[in-house]
This record gives structure tokens, C-alpha cells and sequence, in this order.
């Protein structure tokens, strides 16, 4: 049977295409995934853009001068993509959402001194830089970005409601989940995986290779060392502002037993337990986040 040369043209750059592919897929397969999810979102009118010292994710879903603002604040060593899910919603009508990727997270920079990691001192910088784009906010944050999204509204009016999923910030023992943060390695990255996911799936060792190589990179533990005791929260916050607290009910990161004490500390804020879900609702437990999520900004 006779082949045009068009056909084997064709045949030989998909076979060259596919052959680099599964060489970068093993190689990095992070960086694949991500490429393949930031070109969905593209597709799904995400935008990229930057302030000082963020990169972040956008999503202009407003019709009109009516429109909410939505902060979204992922946790330590996450990045901007887990709220991807979020960005690509059909319900949040009405919303201008930012995804914030924290220093050291994708493109945004790194700061030039470790006191600069602090909690109070990110939150600084995040009012400073990424509040100025709206005259009022929604702030969502997920375990540290839930952390940040308490002192960012502490100091800040501009912020009007909080969506805090599993947030740190009590002065715990943490030597569960430390030391895959301060020496990542292939076994860490599985334990810590394994407490983070309610029903983890099975996942390729080459994948948590890309994980550990990527967790060297983020200034997770200039974050951690720069943590001082006026950081942490350890007695009751006033916010006067609407507060709701997601946790998953098998949470094994920052334990479930802790949600009763947080929402404690948090005046007026309340407390939703996800059945099934472990540390990262906007992941795991998607359509529960999305329905709390819904409700705070009063969507109809």
C-alpha cells in the first residue's frame, strides 16, 4: 500500500512529538501538568498577570459594575493551581477571582530576606499589593493562605468576608508533617500525601520525584523558620465579619480535633466538617467548597 510522504510527514512529527512528551512527563511530569492545566484554563477565560512580588491567576466573571472580588491564597509549598477547579466554576456569577501564587511559587520572585517570610510580614505585602486591585474582597485560604487571610483581615477593612479551609496558625506540635518540608524526600512526599487526601490514589514514585525536586525549590522553610510566637493565634480574634471554617472530617495535616479550637478563637466565625475529605477541599471535596463558597457571596 502506498504512503503519501504528507502521511509519513505526519506520522514521524507525531511520533517525535509523543517520543519528547513521555521523555519530559518522566523527566518533569510537574511541569507537564501544569503546562496542560494552565493552557485549559486559558481556554476557560483565566488570565495570568503580576504585582511586585505575585504572579497570580484571574477570572473576570462579572457582567456588570456589580462584582465581587475573590482572593484565593493557597497553603505551604502549594501553588496557584489548586484552585483550579475554583477558576474553571460555572456558579460564581458576579466574581473577579485572583489566585495568588505566594513567593517562590511559579514565577513570583523571592524575597530578598528571611524575616520577609513571616506571616505578619506576607500579609503586609499581600495588602500592600494585591488588595489595592479591588475596593473590597472576599479572601479564601487553604491551611498558611488561610493563616495569611486572618491577619491580612485583621488589619484590613477592605476585606469583608473569609472562607478559611482547614487554615493553620495554632501553636501546635507539627512534627507530623515537618520534616517532609524541611527534608523533602520520596518517602516524606508519600506519607505527607497520604495525610493530606482522605482517599489518596495510587501515584507513580517518578511523580513524587518531580514532588520532592519541586518542594527544594519553594522557601518553605525560610517560611517556617521566620514564624514568631506573635504570628501564631493564640487568643480570640474579633473579626466582626462573617467567617466560615471548612475542615475535612479526615484531615490528617492539621488535625481535625483542632477545627473546635480555631472556630473558638475566631469570634462569630462558623464551622462546617466535610465528611470524607482531608486537607484540601477545593481539590478533594469540590462540590461541598463550591457550595460554601456560593453561599458566602450570596449567589443566587
Amino acid at each position: 500500500m502506498h504512503v503519501s510522504k504528507r502521511v509519513r510527514r505526519f506520522f514521524t512529527i507525531f511520533f517525535i512529538i509523543a517520543l519528547l512528551t513521555g521523555l519530559m512527563l518522566y523527566k518533569d511530569p510537574i511541569a507537564v501538568f501544569q503546562f496542560v492545566e494552565l493552557v485549559s484554563l486559558r481556554l476557560k477565560g483565566v488570565r495570568t498577570n503580576q504585582t511586585q512580588n505575585f504572579y497570580y491567576f484571574e477570572k473576570n466573571n462579572c457582567e456588570s459594575n456589580s462584582c465581587q472580588c475573590v482572593l484565593l491564597i493557597h497553603g505551604l509549598g502549594d501553588f496557584a493551581f489548586t484552585w483550579s477547579k475554583t477558576l474553571s466554576s460555572e456558579k460564581l456569577n458576579g466574581t473577579r477571582l485572583v489566585a495568588v501564587n505566594l513567593p517562590g511559587s511559579l514565577e513570583s520572585p523571592l524575597l530578598k530576606n528571611e524575616s520577609d517570610y513571616s506571616v505578619n510580614s506576607l500579609s503586609k505585602l499581600l495588602r500592600d499589593q494585591v488588595l489595592e486591585l479591588c475596593e473590597s474582597w472576599v479572601v479564601v485560604g487553604n491551611s498558611f493562605g488561610g493563616w495569611l487571610a486572618i491577619r491580612m483581615a485583621e488589619q484590613d477593612m477592605r476585606i469583608k468576608k473569609l472562607v478559611l479551609n482547614a487554615p493553620a496558625g495554632l501553636k501546635k506540635d507539627y512534627s507530623h508533617i515537618t520534616e517532609y518540608f524541611l527534608n523533602p524526600s520520596i518517602s516524606e512526599a508519600q506519607s505527607f500525601y497520604k495525610k493530606a487526601y482522605a482517599n489518596p490514589q495510587p501515584v507513580p514514585e517518578f511523580i513524587f520525584e518531580s514532588v520532592v525536586e519541586r518542594a527544594k525549590k519553594v522557601p518553605v522553610v525560610q517560611m517556617l523558620k521566620a514564624v514568631t510566637d506573635s504570628d501564631y493565634v493564640q487568643s480570640q480574634i474579633k473579626l466582626d465579619r462573617p467567617t466560615h471554617i471548612l475542615w475535612g472530617e479526615k484531615d490528617q495535616v492539621l488535625l481535625t480535633n483542632w477545627a473546635q479550637e480555631y472556630q473558638n478563637y475566631l469570634v462569630g466565625s462558623d464551622l462546617e466538617i466535610i465528611r470524607g475529605c482531608g486537607h484540601i477541599p477545593q481539590k478533594e471535596c469540590f462540590t461541598e467548597f463550591e457550595k460554601a463558597l456560593v453561599k458566602t457571596l450570596k449567589i443566587n
